[in-house]
């Protein structure tokens, strides 16, 4: 991107910031956003400062319903300011949608904890950054395999007898591996090579050693 593109790129970014407010809306951190758009604005794409815009407004809308639940020792540290840029960074380069979505998710949930490291906050960066899409596919059926079936148009015509519930924790035996397999189609040692990692992460349990 030349000078001039880079101008009309920073400045349509932050005219959309303005048009949400984030000044008045975050009012401990709006300059943290818009110094780490300012700061990395010549290396990135029109297409990434499209990500962080629709970003950052999305984070304008929730940020109301956690307001008065604000860690405010959390959000005053130089430090935080360090997990906002490298939010905005991760936002920026990621092409899922749904990631870009839970990015969102971990900070607003950071700000808003009585007691949150901002340790704790990267590593969970990290993770989701590191989390491909067949690991968000894995996810998806174990919060509801029923739902999930569903929206594949039922390829498990008995699957609400064999699964009832939701969660994260599964038996690592053949049905559920099979069941896997019938839902994202994907073969055996790649879904128990994604298991491994979900498991490694802390994000499923699996009551098979």
């Amino acid at each position: 991107m030349d000078k001039e593109t880079v101008g009309d790129v920073t400045h349509s970014i932050l005219d959309a910031i303005k048009e949400n407010a984030v000044r008045t809306v975050f009012p401990y951190f709006g300059d943290v956003f818009v110094d780490s758009l300012k700061g990395f604005a010549a290396l990135r794409s029109k297409r990434k400062f499209k990500r962080v815009s629709d970003f950052l407004q999305s984070l304008a809308k929730e940020f109301n319903d956690i307001k008065n639940k604000l860690n405010d020792d959390y959000i005053s540290k130089n430090d935080f300011s360090d997990v906002c840029e490298e939010t905005i960074n991760y936002v920026a380069n990621e092409r899922n949608e749904d990631k870009r979505i839970y990015y969102k998710n971990i900070l607003l949930h950071s700000m808003s904890q009585k007691s949150c490291s901002y340790d704790k906050t990267e590593n969970y960066l990290r993770v989701l950054n590191q989390l491909d899409t067949l690991g968000l596919e894995i996810l998806k059926v174990l919060i509801d395999p029923i739902k999930y079936n569903r929206e594949q148009g039922s390829p498990i015509k008995e699957l609400s007898s064999q699964h009832v519930g939701s969660g994260f924790c599964y038996q690592l035996n053949y049905k559920f591996i099979n069941i896997l397999q019938k839902l994202i189609k994907q073969d055996e040692d790649t879904l128990l090579e994604e298991l491994y990692f979900l498991k490694l992460n802390r994000l499923v349990v699996s009551d098979v050693e």
